[in-house]
């Protein structure tokens, strides 16, 4: 696998592979298998995300 510069986490591409492989062992290698279906959205388009700051009660 293609490594980002951290050494430690693949590049997107790979990550994709690499989850795809996880998703395959569970539907047919593992003892307790578990029925798995590919989302049927793009996964370059990410939704819409709210960072929310963080609101502390008043005195603290």
């Amino acid at each position: 696998m293609k490594r980002k510069k951290d050494g430690a986490h693949p590049v997107k591409e790979d990550a994709f592979v690499w989850a795809d492989s996880i998703a395959k062992f569970m539907m047919t290698g593992s003892d307790d298998k578990i029925l798995m279906v590919k989302p049927d959205t793009f996964f370059d388009k990410v939704p819409h995300t709210e960072i929310l700051q963080p609101n502390p009660p008043p005195g603290l």
